[in-house]
């Protein structure tokens, strides 16, 4: 931005925004930044979570903790793989909602799919478990 002659960098500096102007700045910054559809995407995590800690016979608190044993981990990486398919998530809403950072989310649904693909009674297991989650 160019400043012209009778204008300074003080005189900018000093002078206060109009009202309103950062109440309407801040808005448009978060209405920027707020995806379209993200409580609902909770929401459908949570209850598609809550289906698969049901079905796999793991407490929902357990499989949103931090708990790293193989098998809370393994259900974790199934409803990861399960919530991005089914609700199209974006990696950070996932990660969000896991309490995981995005990268965590993509890796472990890669290791879902990767076994998915080797693994045919493997693949069946996810998809029995996609419908249930979807009911």
């Amino acid at each position: 931005m160019e400043l012209s002659s009778n204008h300074s960098i003080e005189s900018i500096d000093s002078q206060p925004p109009p009202d309103g102007a950062v109440d309407t700045l801040l808005s448009q910054l978060e209405a920027l930044f707020r995806q379209p559809g993200r409580e609902q995407k909770l929401e459908q995590c949570q209850a598609i979570t809550e289906q698969i800690a049901l079905s796999l016979r793991i407490d929902h608190a357990q499989l949103m903790s931090r708990n790293r044993t193989q098998r809370v981990g393994f259900v974790r990486e199934v409803a990861m793989f399960l919530c991005r398919r089914i609700t199209k998530a974006s990696w950070h809403i996932l990660g969000e909602f896991f309490h995981r950072d995005h990268s965590t989310v993509i890796a472990n649904c890669q290791v879902i799919e990767r076994r998915m693909i080797r693994d045919s009674a493997f693949r069946r297991f996810v998809q029995q478990l996609a419908v249930k989650a979807m009911a």
